[in-house]
């Protein structure tokens, strides 16, 4: 395992130990801050832990970037922005038609949701493609 790879893992481990031992030591006390703390450094930890893992099982020991990703991740932002650009136009379009109301997070979420899933889908497309151009 790439020494990168590691750290994270660490990272990820030390963290989900201090929420771990937070919730031992500090059960008593219920505050809002402290269970902000807890669920953050639960989150942080779980995170850092499927990075460092997840990049293991997927590059190993290669490198992780050549001129070929390099291209594959602009082109793939790039989709994701065109469509992302598009949804927000007809969201737009129809709030002001009246024909579909969204408060703003439902509106948020769903953009936020479309830019990942139309990066990941055109990035694995564009892996399995041959040359791009």
């Amino acid at each position: 395992m790439k020494k990168e790879y590691k750290y994270y893992t660490g990272i990820g481990v030390a963290a989900f130990l201090v929420a771990i031992t937070l919730q031992i030591f500090w059960s008593g006390i219920d505050t809002i801050w402290v269970s902000r703390i807890k669920s953050f450094l639960t989150t942080a930890g779980i995170v850092f832990i499927a990075l460092g893992v997840g990049r293991h099982m997927i590059y190993k020991e290669k490198p992780e970037e050549d001129e070929r990703t390099k291209k594959i991740s602009a082109l793939t932002l790039s989709y994701s922005w065109i469509v992302t650009f598009v949804l927000v136009s007809v969201l737009l379009l129809l709030d002001k038609w009246d024909i579909f109301k969204m408060t703003v997070m439902q509106a948020l979420g769903l953009t936020m949701f479309v830019m990942i899933v139309v990066a990941i889908v055109a990035e694995l497309y564009l892996k399995r493609k041959g040359d791009i151009e």
